[in-house]
């Protein structure tokens, strides 16, 4: 099963650079590229209806599977709606992050959400969620809620 991004993995401060406590974000390029993401939450209710199916239905198949496609501003203005709080965004380069000290690694993935020409290719996929349509994915909003809900109570644990 391929899936986008977990959703609420974008207010977690290794990954994309937002940090919860400070409320800051520091993007890479203008987070306007849109990408493909998914709830945890859902990545197991699709995989509990795959299990319920007939096995060959996704047998030796590629299924991608996501929630929403997105961009990162989209994301993070839904995240300001909900906690009724202004994120501080500082845009950086690569190499400005990089002399911040944000691992190399961390840095060559957020390049990855930045690309257009590869998030063309990878949002060209196309997902296989009508084909369960007993799921009912969140949405983005909800997702976003969930995300919130995990960080406040300590439930998210840094990306490494």
């Amino acid at each position: 099963m391929d899936i986008g991004s977990w959703i609420e993995y974008l207010f977690l401060a290794g990954f994309f650079g937002f940090n919860w406590s400070e409320r800051t974000w520091h993007r890479l390029g203008n987070g306007g590229t849109e990408f493909s993401m998914i709830s945890q939450l859902d990545v197991g209710r699709y995989i509990a209806a795959m299990l319920l199916r007939e096995p060959e239905l996704t047998k030796n198949k590629d299924v991608i599977i996501f929630t929403v496609r997105t961009t990162a501003n989209e994301v993070f203005a839904l995240l300001e709606k909900v906690t009724g709080e202004k994120i501080t965004i500082y845009t950086e380069t690569p190499e400005e992050q990089v002399a911040l000290g944000v691992p190399s690694y961390l840095v060559e993935v957020r390049k990855m959400f930045n690309d257009p020409a590869l998030r063309e290719g990878m949002n060209s996929m196309v997902s296989w969620k009508d084909k369960f349509p007993e799921v009912k994915p969140l949405t983005l909003e909800e997702a976003v809620r969930r995300g919130v809900k995990l960080a406040e109570e300590g439930n998210l644990k840094p990306f490494r």
